[in-house]
């Protein structure tokens, strides 16, 4: 540091100052130069907040100041010429709150990392200085950097006493990930862990459907128990859903699941031309609603920024679907389904012949015999839970007005996403279909004649999915009904012939004489 800097320093800044009277130190081009003195001072860097930092005060420099090579190592200071820039490979993740931890717990802690963190960016959050100080443990992660750029931090105190975290403290060090990480793969002798169950019950030949806990408050928020079931069989089918909680997607367990049982894979066509689309213009309003959607598809791992070394071949534009609604309010996300308009690549890839039941064959499958009880069960965003192949991951690239990203998993839109994802289905309820349930994409019906029955059933299902990995969405599920809608379809009471959607019993078609309008009758026919 000069000393014409060094003097313009604030006396709060200068910590601590030596003076020298006949010292030297040698440079780089090994020449040497006098020194003033040696201090300590502190500096704030936008990257990194406030440091204390020891200089050599220098009478005449080229540069007020320089940083030496020393600091460069300490703090993992990346100098890439190709771009003749300087960067860092760790940035301070810090609180936005005053936090106070008690003592003996564990908590996760939303903290945020600079604005010049790439959105999208993967890395991995560590334990920091500060974090140490406090006896404080950091549990390594890895993390993806959001639009709002907060990431979770899983913090323990060990100590027996409670810590407190003033706002705005580094408590953990986002360093990204690069080449020195590597992906290690599974062995083929070795499964994959898709779900690991916590019971609190034990399972026993005299007690077949017992549980721990009977307080069902919570499955009767979640589900609506069927009313023309006796008291002890609505005890019984609450306990196993109680039991079950973890296959639901929830509140409190808002994770998706995901399974490679089957992966997609995009096969293009021996001619394939590729096709760059922009993106289409969305008003302000629709752009924060794209900006919520991307930051949650960006959490649950759905979809990844593109990288920089990618030959994208096609991409393709996003919509933003209005969904019915009769809410008058101010519009949000949820007002609005994520699309991608991905027709050119559609057009661009091979047919997959894989076949999808017939709804009339799986109709006839109740002609004769309606079973006294019934459970429609459907997953949480189905497509969203399958893995999509490493390959063919660049090919569904979509351009949106905040960069470009490609999807992890299935994305729907897809012509051979519905053959695949039928696949899965049939892979999983391998040996039940037909005998316990049937199957029509991720709509899936269990029926059975006796109530016991209807609950091994039930179980054995949810052990299928659970060794699969997949979760089920709770508001479009039905347990052990006398009647059900599946797939569009409604499955009455015992004895009664199935029927279609219930219509009005006076039903007029207009009059027209346009040709259109003749069209429309017509076809509505």
């Amino acid at each position: 540091m000069s000393k014409s800097l060094f003097d313009s320093v604030s006396d709060k800044q200068k910590l601590s100052f030596e003076q020298l009277d006949c010292s030297e130190i040698r440079l780089a081009n090994n020449d040497t130069i006098k020194v003033t003195g040696t201090a300590k001072i502190k500096m704030y860097i936008e990257t990194r907040g406030e440091i204390d930092i020891d200089v050599y005060i220098l009478p005449v420099t080229s540069h007020p100041f320089i940083l030496g090579t020393d600091y460069l190592m300490k703090n993992n200071v990346v100098l890439d010429f190709s771009k003749m820039s300087c960067q860092l490979n760790t940035a301070n993740v810090q609180t936005q709150k005053r936090l106070s931890l008690e003592p003996n717990t564990e908590t996760i802690v939303w903290a945020r990392v600079p604005n010049y963190i790439t959105l999208g960016l993967q890395g991995v959050c560590s334990k920091s200085k500060f974090s140490c100080s406090k006896g404080l443990l950091v549990a390594k992660a890895v993390v993806t950097v959001p639009y709002n750029r907060k990431v979770p931090v899983k913090l323990l105190n060990p100590t027996s006493e409670n810590v407190v975290i003033p706002k705005g403290r580094t408590i953990a060090e986002f360093s990204v990930l690069n080449n020195e990480y590597e992906c290690a793969s599974f062995s083929d002798t070795i499964p994959e862990v898709q779900h690991v169950d916590v019971s609190e019950t034990i399972d026993s030949p005299h007690s077949k459907f017992t549980c721990s806990k009977p307080d069902y408050s919570k499955v009767k928020s979640l589900f609506t128990l069927p009313e023309n079931l006796q008291e002890t069989e609505s005890d019984k089918l609450a306990c196993l859903l109680h039991d079950n909680l973890d296959l639901f997607v929830t509140e409190d367990n808002p994770n998706l699941g995901f399974t490679r049982v089957v992966e997609h894979k995009i096969l293009l066509k021996q001619d394939a031309v590729g096709k760059h689309q922009k993106p289409y213009r969305l008003p302000p309003f629709k752009r924060e609603i794209l900006r919520e959607h991307l930051d949650n598809l960006l959490q649950q791992g759905i979809i990844a920024p593109v990288s920089e070394t990618e030959d994208l071949l096609i991409t393709s534009p996003i919509v933003l679907v209005t969904k019915r609604s009769k809410n008058s309010a101010k519009p949000c996300a949820q007002d609005f389904r994520f699309c991608c308009d991905f027709r050119f690549l559609n057009s661009q890839t091979r047919e997959f012949k894989y076949a999808i039941p017939n709804l009339q064959e799986l109709t006839e499958s109740f002609s004769e015999v309606i079973p006294n009880f019934i459970s429609s069960i459907d997953l949480s965003s189905g497509f969203f839970q399958m893995g999509l192949s490493n390959d063919s991951s660049q090919y569904t690239a979509f351009n949106t007005c905040f960069g470009t990203f490609k999807f992890s998993r299935l994305p729907m839109g897809l012509k051979t996403a519905p053959n695949t994802f039928q696949m899965l289905m049939d892979k999983v309820l391998h040996g039940l279909k037909f005998k316990s349930c049937l199957c029509y994409l991720d709509d899936v019906l269990i029926f059975s004649d006796t109530f016991e029955k209807h609950l091994s059933d039930l179980k054995e299902v949810f052990q299928r999915f659970r060794a699969a990995g997949l979760k089920l969405g709770p508001k479009k599920c039905s347990f052990a009904a006398s009647s059900c809608v599946f797939s569009w379809t409604s499955y009455l009471e015992r004895r009664n012939p199935p029927a279609t959607r219930p219509c009005k019993g006076d039903f007029r078609l207009p009059t027209t004489k346009e040709y259109q309008g003749i069209k429309t009758i017509v076809g509505f026919i």
